[in-house]
């Protein structure tokens, strides 16, 4: 599985990349899960079978899926278990976000944007039991731009995008089967955890 492919735009992943990370630094949680979709996705993937699913893509359209473990002295990318297969099931036999972690946010992302010229980015955060969701829509004629959002505004997502990345970095170098986190400086995130 490959994390970008020649048919997603480098603009639309640096978004990607800059939002995954700010997410990271802003909401501090304990785990990071990004999925790359195969081809754009609308809004009703949002909350599809309610705020405490998984949401059902098929296993098939998940081109990448990713886990990092965030502490305060490293980020880690880890082998989980994958959270989509290859198998078709039921909406409702999707796991409830509860089960999956007590502090995550999962980021999911579509592919084939230098095709379509249009992308979309879901995130899902659960925070010891509360849960929270929104959905962006994008677009580019010259430059990439929010298109739509829906539980959060054009001036949130620019705030997660411009949060400077002192505690974790998503690389620059995105390639081929590789969606590398770096430690950049943990001092932001050691200090938070210092002061629970």
């Amino acid at each position: 599985m490959s994390a970008t492919t020649s048919n997603d735009d480098p603009e639309f992943i640096a978004i990607v990349k800059e939002i995954a990370s700010g997410a990271a630094q802003v909401y501090s949680p304990a785990e990071l899960y990004v999925f790359h979709v195969d081809t754009w996705f609308d809004f009703k993937w949002l909350r599809f079978i309610g705020d405490d699913r998984l949401p059902p893509f098929r296993g098939n359209r998940i081109v990448s899926q990713r886990h990092y473990a965030i502490s305060p002295n490293r980020v880690t990318e880890t082998i989980a278990s994958p959270l989509y297969d290859f198998w078709d099931r039921a909406a409702s036999t999707s796991p409830r976000l509860r089960t999956i972690s007590s502090s995550a946010v999962l980021v999911w992302y579509s592919g084939e944007s230098a095709l379509s010229r249009r992308g979309a980015i879901m995130l899902y955060r659960i925070d010891a039991g509360d849960i929270q969701s929104w959905y962006a829509s994008f677009h580019v004629s010259s430059d990439w731009k929010m298109l739509k959002g829906h539980q959060i505004s054009r001036m949130e997502v620019e705030q997660l995008r411009t949060t400077p990345n002192q505690s974790l970095q998503l690389t620059a170098g995105w390639r081929d089967d590789e969606f590398e986190i770096v430690k950049h400086a943990l001092d932001v995130k050691k200090a938070r955890s210092r002061r629970r």
